[in-house]
């Protein structure tokens, strides 16, 4: 039963925000690269 209440917290909410920081991230290198 652990297994479904890690689940029931969607991990998405906590690494979203990083994992747009990292997009943002290389977006902006992307822009200053070209």
């Amino acid at each position: 039963m652990q297994n479904r209440k890690i689940m029931n917290e969607p991990p998405e909410s906590t690494s979203l925000p990083a994992y747009d920081k990292l997009l943002c991230l290389m977006l902006q290198k992307l822009c200053t690269c070209t």
